[in-house]
């Protein structure tokens, strides 16, 4: 869709700036052709970069599930946590 809007607006573009010319055809031949070739690497390069972030790698749920149990529960040891607990009693 983007690559056709690209075309359509190149081939407008150049009628509108040499609406005489001795070109025809194969003005809007070569059009294509650049927009094919020019469109191609850019469109790998916007598809690489948004595969990147969101897919950024491997993801361990398990690890991350232990780190948080093993951070709230270090959390709860702390004195300040019982002193709290303690005076709300």
């Amino acid at each position: 869709v983007v690559a056709g809007t690209i075309l359509t607006g190149l081939i407008v573009g150049s009628n509108l700036l040499f609406p005489e010319s001795g070109w025809g055809l194969s003005r809007e031949i070569v059009l294509g052709l650049l927009v094919a070739v020019l469109f191609h690497p850019l469109k790998s390069r916007i598809q690489h970069a948004f595969d990147r972030y969101l897919y950024r790698g491997p993801y361990n749920y398990q690890r991350t599930i232990r780190e948080a149990s093993r951070v709230r529960r270090e959390g709860l040891k702390e004195p300040a946590v019982r002193k709290t607990e303690g005076e709300s009693r």
